[in-house]
């Protein structure tokens, strides 16, 4: 845009002086109703006075006619003219013209004016033709004043007028009362008159003159003091909102003289503007966005201050809308809120007019005003949305939310405090938070104040401690309370969080009895006791050796839960308990570890007497039967007893009594031993065992050997059996019976049995392949009842089966009868499964158990192994014995081995009764792979025949 089109260019900080322009004397300005203006006031007062001044010359005229020789020509006349001007004197003073004056009716006043001037010719004409030329000095004075207090009085033009009337009625009166004056006088006369009505009139003017500039200057101030008055209106109270401050500013401006005025708003990052609060411009103006390369925010933009516009028709980049209305000049000035320029505040008139530099101001200010007013109103919009949102987030708080000030006192509470305090709805507003709180514990309060006045810091209470507080009705309940601090405008305040804890305490009470004790017994638990134990220990030091640990274990209870079932078990359980429970002392404490393990610790008991005949006194309680759904049944226990020392911790000291129990079980069970250091070292060894057993299956420290079976009656091997060997790179070759029950009571009977298993077929489907000559031998895997009793053992046999190519019937598993007693029809199911597969079942240790010869005929076997005791005892009534197991087997097509055979005098036994075959040292001792080759591809032993044996 030319720099000559732009009127005058205002930027921040420039000041300007005010042009004062009065209001033209021709058009006075518009009184407020009520209100009387200097002028009509003084002119008002001055009738006042000539009113108080007619009556006293009234009076002196009637004193002055009284006197010698100065009697009126026509005295009824003369008194009659003079009551006439004292009435209507009076009249006039009672007509009520400040009430027209100060309804701004001026017509009273005019009819006044002209009252007056009737009645002061009439007395002056009146007093002349009573009193002749001669004696018309009195009058005279009475017309001077008359016309003096006229031209203080009324308007230039009724003064004019009233002193020609006097001058005229004088003149007229003395013609028609034939003159009688000289010429001098009446030339004095009249000369006195028009200088009297001359100085008046110079007066008036002056006073009247000075009257009207110091009404000039009132309403100036006063136009000026509601004029500023407008603009410090203008965003005074920030609440009334965004709409309302806009439209002040706007009213503003047009009461300063613009026809049209309005804010352009800037909007999409200040490209476009739109039209709010608009007054005076069109509506195609105001209902449409606006580039802001058009129009005053144009101009406003480039020069970042107010501008003025005298030429706005002309604008290049006008509003064609304005510009067709007329609009010629146009004022704008901006609105900066938060330091961004939120938009122009118009002014505009079609009448070019030249914008003085107050105006110019005045809207700058006005824009200022409105723009501080934005500000302060989004600012308590903000706070507005804060509180609102903080009431958010009190009402939705879980928890009791309460806001306090900095002297303990509530300002505010959500629903949910005043339900848990049972208070009423902004009931808590202005108590002291110590009211929620029971009496005792209120010193806390004022330490917790104290310590988050110093530090400011959140704080916790109740979460480590036991804190209450207190309900409107004296109850109490369990708190847990979190104190914060949060910043508003009125100063900090403290939020505090309230919980009620007392269900969650209970159920953690009601957890931690849980985790420490046994469900079904309601005795601690394992870890119960080592954490009392240990407790024990840390807090008697050297006197910890008068504790003593007894651990319980009830002989041959898996038993009673195969055969009677768990919840048998379970009231077994619980009967055992209670018999313990009672048994002991006051201070003793009774565990179960689980299952049906127990273990008592005994406190003041040292000495191993004691300690003994103390299990033995926890042993008594086994003494009488047990229910058991109506049947009695009688249990027995063992006890390992071990004593507490300083020097070992609570796992130790359980782990030397649960040797101590292992080895009562070993040695007869239902007994108590008491753990020494023969027991260490045995448990050392075990460990040790076991230890190493777990490297031995990684570093193939284990083999098999393989004892032939031979036949009896043709000295042929028909089959072997596979034997375990183990081979420590330390203690060379250990025994079977040193780690295989080790592995049996560990578990890990199982990954070796799979070992032997998958060794063993693999062994003999590889000589099967390899050697031609290798006769249709069988392959005896022992397998124990940990293995027989794993679901996975029938999966495990049918993959070695598949994976060797051996033929089924080649495979013969062994196992022992103990695995019959337990779960007979269990054990029949299992091995149902296992013959299903096409392998032979052998049974192995026949009759060192409780199986009976007519077992036989139920049990899914193949094979009956003749133990080595029975063979040991041939000759002796063992041999019926064995007989009669042998008759048994045939009947029931079944194979009958004798193991142990070390002499040639057992073979001979054996060959007499009919055994069919045999195995042991007498034939071969367990061999090594290669020799077991050797050994059964080499010709057969000669038949031995039976007679020769017997006889021998």
């Amino acid at each position: 845009m030319p720099a000559d089109e732009l009127g005058a260019v205002d930027t921040p900080g420039v000041s300007r002086q005010p042009e004062i322009v009065y209001p033209s004397a021709s058009k006075p300005a518009e009184r407020r109703p009520g209100v009387i203006d200097p002028l009509t006031a003084y002119r008002l007062r001055s009738v006042r006075v000539a009113m108080g001044a007619s009556l006293m010359i009234l009076v002196l005229l009637v004193i002055y006619s009284v006197l010698p020789g100065r009697v009126p020509m026509d005295g009824l006349a003369f008194y009659l003219l003079v009551g006439l001007a004292i009435a209507g004197t009076l009249m006039v003073a009672f007509v009520p013209w400040k009430r027209f004056a100060e309804e701004n009716r001026p017509a009273p006043l005019l009819y006044l004016y002209t009252l007056w001037g009737i009645v002061d010719v009439g007395l002056v004409s009146a007093g002349v033709a009573l009193t002749g030329g001669e004696r018309s000095d009195v009058y005279l004075i009475y017309l001077a004043l008359c016309v003096f207090l006229a031209g203080a009085s009324y308007p230039r033009r009724y003064r004019a007028v009233l002193t020609l009337m006097m001058l005229a009625g004088y003149l007229a009166a003395l013609a028609s009362a034939g003159w009688g004056i000289a010429a001098a006088p009446l030339v004095l006369r009249l000369g006195m008159i028009t200088v009297t009505a001359i100085s008046a009139d110079f007066l008036a003017d002056e006073i009247t003159r000075e009257l009207r500039f110091h009404q000039r200057v009132t309403s100036e101030a006063d136009r000026r003091a509601a004029l500023w008055s407008r603009v410090a209106a203008v965003g005074g109270d920030a609440q009334q909102g965004v709409d309302q401050i806009l439209s002040d500013a706007v009213d503003a401006v047009v009461e300063l003289g613009f026809e049209a005025s309005n804010i352009d708003v800037f909007e999409d990052a200040a490209s476009t503007y739109r039209v709010v609060q608009p007054r005076g411009v069109p509506a195609s103006f105001s209902a449409n966005l606006h580039p802001v390369s058009q129009g005053i925010p144009a101009l406003v933009l480039r020069n970042q201050g107010t501008v003025v516009v005298t030429n706005y028709a002309e604008m290049d980049a006008g509003v064609p809308d304005l510009q067709d209305e007329g609009f010629t000049t146009v004022v704008g000035s901006p609105l900066w809120v938060d330091g961004q320029l939120y938009g122009v505040l118009v002014g505009a008139t079609r009448l070019a007019r030249t914008v003085t530099s107050e105006e110019a101001d005045t809207i700058d200010l006005l824009a200022s005003r409105a723009a501080r007013a934005l500000e302060a109103a989004r600012a308590l919009e903000r706070q507005s949305r804060a509180a609102r949102r903080f009431r958010s987030l009190l009402e939705g708080a879980p928890d009791a939310m309460i806001v306090m000030d900095s002297n303990a006192r509530i300002v505010e509470a959500n629903d949910e405090a005043e339900r848990l305090f049972s208070y009423e709805p902004d009931e808590l507003v202005g108590k002291d938070v110590s009211v929620l709180v029971p009496e005792r514990q209120r010193h806390l309060v004022q330490q917790y104040k104290v310590t988050y006045a110093k530090s400011r810091a959140d704080i916790q209470i109740g979460a480590d401690d036991e804190f209450f507080a207190v309900r409107k009705d004296g109850t109490e309940f369990l708190a847990e309370v979190l104190l914060g601090s949060i910043d508003t405008p009125e100063g900090p305040l403290v939020t505090v969080a309230v919980r009620d804890v007392t269900a969650r305490r209970d159920l953690e009470r009601h957890l931690a009895h849980q985790a420490s004790h046994d469900q079904l017994t309601g005795l601690p638990n394992r870890y119960e006791f080592v954490d009392r134990l240990g407790s024990l220990l840390a807090r008697n030091g050297s006197t910890s050796d008068l504790t003593t640990v007894c651990f319980l274990d009830v002989d041959h209870f898996k038993y009673i839960n195969d055969s009677r079932g768990h919840r048998v078990g379970d009231h077994l359980v619980v009967e055992i308990a209670r018999r313990l429970e009672a048994v002991v002392r006051p201070e003793d404490l009774v565990a179960r570890f689980g299952g049906d393990e127990f273990a008592v610790l005994a406190r003041g008991i040292g000495e191993r007497d004691r300690a003994t005949a103390y299990a033995w006194r926890l042993l008594s309680v086994f003494d009488r039967p047990f229910d058991l759904d109506g049947v009695d049944c009688y249990i027995s226990a063992s006890v390992g007893v071990a004593f507490a020392t300083a020097a070992d911790g609570p796992h130790e000291i359980m782990r030397a009594a649960d040797a101590a129990m292992y080895h009562a079980k070993q040695t007869g069970r239902a007994r108590v031993e008491v753990y020494d250091e023969e027991l260490t070292a045995r448990a050392e060894e075990r460990l040790g065992v076991e230890s190493d057993l777990h490297k031995a299956l990684e570093r193939d420290e284990l083999f098999l050997v393989y004892q032939p079976v031979i036949s009896i009656e043709t000295h042929e091997v028909v089959g072997m059996e596979a034997l375990l060997r183990w081979q420590h790179p330390e203690r060379g070759l250990v025994p079977p019976l040193s780690f295989i029950p080790v592995a049996e009571e560990t578990g890990l009977i199982l990954p070796i049995g799979r070992f032997v298993l998958h060794e063993a077929c693999s062994q003999l489907a590889e000589w099967r392949a390899r050697l031609s000559d290798f006769p249709d031998v069988s392959i005896a895997v022992n397998v124990s009842s940990r293995q027989l009793e794993h679901d996975r053992l029938v999966a495990d046999v049918t993959a070695v089966l598949d994976q060797t190519g051996l033929p089924p019937e080649l495979l013969v598993l062994e196992i022992t009868e103990s695995f019959f007693i337990r779960d007979l029809p269990a054990a029949l199911r299992r091995l149902g499964a296992l013959k299903s597969l096409g392998l032979r079942i052998s049974l192995d240790d026949f009759g060192t158990g409780f199986s009976s010869l007519s077992s036989l005929s139920r049990l899914p076997i193949d094979i009956v192994k003749i133990d080595k005791s029975f063979v040991d005892g041939l000759g002796t009534r063992y041999d019926a014995v064995i007989a009669a197991v042998i008759d048994v087997a045939r009947a029931f097509d079944l194979q009958v081995v004798a193991e142990g055979i070390e002499h040639e005098e057992q073979l001979a036994h054996l060959t007499r009764i009919g055994c069919g075959y045999a195995q042991g040292y007498y034939f071969a001792k367990p061999l090594m792979v290669a020799d077991l080759e050797t050994f059964v591809t080499s010709p057969p032993m000669p038949p031995v025949d039976s007679q020769e044996m017997a006889e021998a």
